[in-house]
């Protein structure tokens, strides 16, 4: 039992280890599935589709959209 809490714990730390990774514009590229959606505007929108093994898994994954703007190139989630 206590090998698997220390495993979980080790994962869960990696993974916030990488949410601390922040996405700019110029790591933001479509290798990675991000497209722009409307370049050389004030505030610039970008899409992320997670690109699936199949068509299947597509259904499983909606588009997320962010925004940067002219004075920070860090993306932000685009809500309402």
């Amino acid at each position: 039992m206590f090998f698997v809490s220390a495993l979980l714990l080790l994962i869960s730390s990696q993974n916030a280890i990488a949410q601390k990774v922040l996405l700019t514009s110029k790591t933001a590229t479509k290798n990675m599935g991000y497209s722009v959606i409307n370049p050389g505007e004030t505030i610039t929108g970008y899409k992320y589709v997670h690109t699936a093994q199949s068509p299947k898994e597509a259904e499983k994954y909606v588009p997320k959209y962010f925004f940067i703007t002219e004075s920070a190139d860090v993306l932000q989630d685009l809500t309402k």
